[in-house]
């Protein structure tokens, strides 16, 4: 089975989020056969990765089919120096990157010699058939969408993918693959309390355009929200693994669909699960809701 090491950068000393992106990622690639190792790397911001980090990185991509890294611009100078290095010891590995940075700048990220591939927005399928070749050696990517690559020293950026449609991440990732890392990261200081925490990802896009927020450049104001029952079902599993105290949904805008929403607590109240959580609301959803809304 072959290998394939995928990294995320952490600030160090701040707030950890799960790697949602890079997760959803590696569970994809994990269920077609693909061994995968996530590296979550926690790293000052201006600062550079420890020896010890240095060195554990070195050994896991020694035998990798390749590298992905997930990248914010904040996270490039930083992703770009762990790039470089893995190219000194290993010129040949390819090394990819995905993530909002190279997808918002797919050429500029392309320029660097370090970088061989870019996956831009999501990334499941593009980055499982873009493995697939370089796992049956093929030369010619350019019937894979949704990624850029060089040719010849030419960059050549493929077409867009279509969106994943909701049931195609419906279900509930491989928390193994990060295990380690939320374990390490369980107990933070959230709504005036120290409380065992994680996040859950219930859905992806908004159907706002507004001019602060990057979702509709990269998922065209759509809304694809995950089965209310699916999201439910991974409160329990994470209940029963973690022994978490409160979770928070990782969403662009839960709140879109009041009924969706109502549903969701009804099947919290059914099950009988006694949990805090939390989401991110607009302002302006509130004139919309209704007494009878806000009980239990």
């Amino acid at each position: 089975m072959e290998k394939i090491t995928l990294i995320y950068i952490h600030d160090k000393g701040k707030t950890k989020s799960i790697p949602f992106g890079i997760l959803y990622v590696a569970t994809y690639l994990k269920r077609n056969n693909y061994n995968v190792k996530i590296l979550n790397l926690e790293i000052p911001e201006y600062g550079k990765i420890s020896e010890d980090d240095l060195k554990k990185v070195l050994s896991e991509v020694k035998l990798s089919l390749c590298v992905g890294f997930s990248v914010m611009t904040n996270q490039v100078e930083r992703s770009l120096y762990i790039s470089k290095i893995i190219k000194r010891y290993q010129e040949k590995l390819p090394i990819i990157w995905g993530g909002i940075h190279p997808t918002i700048f797919p050429e500029q990220t392309l320029k660097d010699k370090n970088i061989d591939f870019i996956v831009k927005s999501e990334g499941e399928k593009s980055f499982l058939e873009l493995v697939n070749s370089l796992k049956n050696k093929k030369k010619d990517f350019s019937n894979i969408k949704g990624i850029g690559y060089k040719e010849k020293d030419k960059i050549i950026i493929n077409e867009n993918r279509e969106l994943l449609n909701s049931k195609e991440f419906e279900e509930i990732p491989d928390w193994n693959l990060i295990d380690d890392f939320v374990k390490s990261n369980l107990y933070q200081f959230s709504w005036g309390d120290n409380l065992r925490y994680i996040e859950v990802h219930s859905g992806r896009g908004c159907p706002h355009r507004c001019t602060y927020c990057i979702d509709h450049i990269l998922y065209g104001r759509t809304r694809r929200p995950r089965d209310y029952k699916k999201v439910v079902d991974e409160f329990e599993y994470l209940i029963k693994k973690y022994k978490v105290e409160l979770i928070e949904l990782r969403d662009d805008n839960f709140f879109v669909d009041l009924k969706k929403v109502e549903n969701f607590c009804d099947e919290i109240i059914k099950r009988k699960i006694n949990i805090k959580w939390g989401a991110n609301l607009r302002v302006d959803y509130f004139p919309r809701m209704y007494d009878s809304f806000f009980k239990n």
